[in-house]
């Protein structure tokens, strides 16, 4: 997607256990500049509609 929308677009998904849940969105919101909310939402609907 990062390619063909903005060549600034980063999203990314992740699936992990729930006993891992506090330490991965603690250690992400600590080492990730925040994603714009636009460009999250178009990837997700583009995700959502055509998988």
């Amino acid at each position: 997607m990062s390619k063909v929308i903005a060549s600034g677009l980063r999203v990314g998904y992740l699936i992990y256990p729930d006993k891992y849940s506090s330490e991965i969105r603690n250690d992400f919101f600590n080492t990730m500049v925040k994603t714009s909310s636009l460009d999250t939402a178009v990837v997700t609907e583009d995700i959502n509609t055509h998988s």
